[in-house]
């Protein structure tokens, strides 16, 4: 009986941490970065998103992840368009976050980028913060998009996220 409730406790725990990272994660407000970079993935938004937010000002520079697959289809079609502000397309050496970070860093490294500004999907901040500190001497900031994600995407980013956060954690990468 004891072990049971120890075991419910920690499941509960659990739980409520994975809710807590995944699903309110901490978001930053910078005025001003030298790049702002779009992951890929399954959100098309945050390509909209990023984009508005350098037309608003926040930044001269946008690097778009181009990852294969349909992850990447809607970051080559925005790269296509012409824009006001420089707007750069990548494919990640490898179609994760880390390959995302890694790529981002080195073109950051080479056009004397200090700092960036990184949009993605609310689910997945918390883990690119992790990700992109470890790869990045610079400051970093997160955003999520405005966008509304289904509940079936919810209910599997709860257990797809702190699988990926053990992964990311044991990786020596950057």
């Amino acid at each position: 009986m004891r072990v049971t409730a120890i075991c419910a406790v920690l499941a509960i725990a659990s739980l409520i941490c994975t809710g807590l990272v995944v699903a309110f994660p901490r978001e930053d407000t910078p005025s001003r970065v030298d790049v702002i970079v779009i992951l890929g993935g399954p959100v098309s938004e945050s390509i909209e998103y990023g984009l508005s937010l350098a037309e608003a000002g926040v930044a001269d520079n946008v690097l778009i992840s181009t990852p294969p697959g349909a992850g990447g289809t809607k970051g080559k079609e925005a790269c296509a368009r012409n824009w006001s502000m420089n707007v750069i397309c990548f494919t990640p050496r490898n179609a994760t976050t880390e390959g995302e970070a890694q790529s981002a860093g080195w073109r950051a490294e080479k056009e004397g980028w200090r700092s960036m500004l990184v949009v993605t999907a609310k689910f997945h901040v918390a883990r690119a913060r992790f990700i992109f500190d470890r790869c990045s001497s610079d400051p970093v900031y997160l955003v999520a998009t405005r966008t509304r994600i289904p509940i079936t995407e919810w209910l599997m980013q709860f257990v797809y996220q702190p699988a990926a956060f053990a992964k990311a954690a044991v990786s020596t990468k950057c």
